[in-house]
């Protein structure tokens, strides 16, 4: 059995590719622009969303059972594993 940090990621993955409504909920790096008037709502939406996935699915009826403040920090630990990658890459170098 996968951890719920790995069944996070794999349906965040999904909502990523195929939901621009979802997509939007991370645009934001401000209060100010953020979907549902603050970042850490954004992200409670997102959680949201994805359980909401996991239930109707029922596909993954032990994520969907799992408290939204669970969700939204295993949510949290799939983002910095996407940074962490990100900023871990090779940056191409420029030639002179």
């Amino acid at each position: 059995m996968r951890s719920l940090i790995d069944e996070v990621q794999v349906l965040h993955d999904e909502l990523w590719e195929g939901n621009g409504e979802y997509r939007l909920l991370f645009e934001a790096i401000s209060d100010a622009g953020a979907q549902e008037g603050s970042v850490a709502d954004d992200m409670f939406m997102a959680a949201l969303v994805i359980r909401e996935m996991a239930r109707e699915d029922r596909r993954n009826l032990w994520l969907a059972a799992k408290k939204l403040a669970e969700v939204r920090a295993a949510l949290e630990h799939v983002l910095q594993r996407e940074r962490s990658v990100r900023d871990n890459t090779d940056e191409p170098e420029l030639d002179e």
